[in-house]
């Protein structure tokens, strides 16, 4: 299970401009492993998302394109 532990919006040209990313922070729990990081997704795809569980599926998503 993928749990989000927090979101924070990133202001890389400064706070006058808005926010032009999202840093999910993430924690994984299964039967002998556990990871826990941070994945970026840009702020469209934040906006684009209609609730918590499409934003876990982009964590799995970016999880696995990092394993493989």
């Amino acid at each position: 299970m993928v749990y989000i532990t927090s979101i924070n919006f990133n202001y890389d040209d400064g706070f006058e401009h808005g926010f032009n990313g999202v840093s999910l922070n993430f924690q994984t729990t299964g039967q002998s492993y556990n990871i826990s990081g941070k994945v970026v997704i840009s702020k469209e795809d934040y906006m684009a998302t209609t609730g918590i569980d499409e934003l876990r599926q982009k964590v799995k998503g970016k999880i696995i394109a990092d394993l493989s």
